[in-house]
């Protein structure tokens, strides 16, 4: 299913948002050679909080 959330993910250029630390560590290492950025919601919405965006 992980590779379904980033397919769409990518598809829609929006961010991958999952509480699976293991899936967010891999993205974030950008092994898979992948655009997207996946993030934690909670570290997302603070981030967008901070930003005012």
């Amino acid at each position: 299913m992980d590779a379904v959330h980033i397919a769409c993910t990518e598809k829609a250029g929006a961010v991958l948002l999952t509480t699976d630390d293991v899936l967010v560590k891999i993205m974030t290492k950008n092994i898979l050679r992948i655009s997207i950025r996946a993030d934690n919601p909670l570290y997302w919405l603070m981030e967008m909080n901070r930003h005012g965006e």
